[in-house]
């Protein structure tokens, strides 16, 4: 990972993440500039509404964590510098259920 050095202000954006869509809990990497903020209190991810964990941070990446709640909407990042939104939008899938039991007859004479 790269950092910024202290007094190197450049502005943070947004060019891909990737997947595109992910459950509760997918790890989703978000690559741009300027995104290794020296003070990580300084940085905020969203889905939408709803704040989303920060798992790894570095000037070119952030790693986090799909939230609880969150719905298909822009990932934007919060900083001291401003405010930025993906140009398009993370597909949150519902969670996937296990399929139906199935009984098994057995025939007998």
């Amino acid at each position: 990972c790269l950092f910024l050095l202290a007094g190197a202000a450049m502005a943070a954006t947004i060019t891909d993440f990737t997947p595109d869509t992910g459950i509760t809990g997918t790890s989703v990497d978000i690559t741009g500039t300027a995104l290794g903020v020296a003070d990580p209190t300084e940085i905020v991810v969203r889905i939408g509404e709803i704040e989303a964990t920060v798992s790894t941070r570095c000037d070119t990446t952030l790693t986090v964590i799909v939230p609880t709640g969150a719905k298909p909407s822009r990932i934007s990042i919060q900083t001291n510098d401003g405010h930025i939104e993906a140009g398009r939008i993370f597909q949150v899938l519902p969670p996937s259920r296990p399929p139906p039991h199935r009984q098994q007859l057995f025939g007998g004479s």
